[in-house]
C-alpha cells in the first residue's frame, strides 16, 4: 500500500514534547505542564514505521510547536481515492473523541469519530492502539517516572471509492495529533 504523509507544519500549535534540561515555554502538552521526552521519540521530521503503516514524526516549529490541538481546522491533502486514515495522537485530561470530516472540495464525502485515548492512561481506552511510550512525563520541576505516557494511533479504514481533498476537524483542545497518513490501496505513489 502506498502512503501519502499529511503535512501538518502550517497548522502545529501546540508544543508537546520538551527536551531535557530545556525551557519548555509556555505551551505544554497538557493543563498540568506535561510533555514527552523528547529523547525517547523519533527525531523530528523522522520516518517512522508501525506495523505496516508509516508516519512523519512532525518538525518542531520555530514557536517550539510539534503538534495539533483541534481548533476547527482544514487540512488540504493531495486529491485521492484513499482506503484508510491512520491519526498518531493522544488526549489529554481525559478520553476524548470528535469528528473528523472528509470533504472533496465543498462536499463532505465522509466523517467518523476519532478516538485518543489519555496520553497517561495505563490502558487505551477506546480500540487506539499505544504506538510510542515514553518511560516517564517531562515535567518542569521534575521528571515523573509513574506515569508512562504514549502517542496512539487511531485506525480508520475508509468505504471503497472515497476521494477527498479536505480533511476537517471539529474543535477539541484536549486532543492532540502528531502525525497523519492516508493509504491508498489503488497503487500509485500519492506522496
Amino acid at each position: 500500500m502506498k502512503s501519502y504523509h499529511v503535512d501538518l507544519t502550517p497548522f502545529l500549535n501546540n508544543s508537546g514534547t520538551c527536551d531535557e534540561h530545556k525551557d519548555c515555554g509556555e505551551s505544554s502538552f497538557s493543563v498540568g505542564k506535561s510533555y514527552f521526552p523528547t529523547e525517547h521519540l523519533p527525531k523530528f521530521g523522522e520516518l517512522t514505521q508501525w506495523e505496516d503503516v508509516t508516519f512523519i514524526f512532525p518538525t518542531r516549529t520555530n514557536e517550539g510547536f510539534d503538534n495539533v490541538i483541534l481548533e476547527e481546522q482544514t487540512i488540504p491533502v493531495k486529491q485521492n481515492s484513499y482506503s484508510t486514515v491512520s491519526i498518531f495522537g493522544a488526549s489529554n485530561n481525559g478520553n476524548f473523541f470528535d469528528t473528523v470530516r472528509l470533504f472533496l472540495d465543498d462536499k463532505e464525502v465522509h466523517q467518523f469519530k476519532l478516538k485518543l485515548s489519555d496520553f497517561i492512561a495505563e490502558k487505551s481506552w477506546f480500540d487506539d492502539v499505544p504506538v510510542l511510550n515514553c518511560p516517564f512525563v517531562r515535567n518542569p520541576i521534575n521528571d515523573l517516572h509513574h506515569l508512562q505516557p504514549k502517542i496512539y494511533c487511531h485506525h480508520e479504514v475508509l468505504p471503497p471509492n472515497i476521494t477527498f481533498n479536505k480533511i476537517k476537524f471539529g474543535e477539541n483542545p484536549f486532543i492532540h495529533i502528531f502525525s497523519i497518513t492516508l493509504g491508498n490501496v489503488e497503487g500509485g505513489n500519492v506522496e
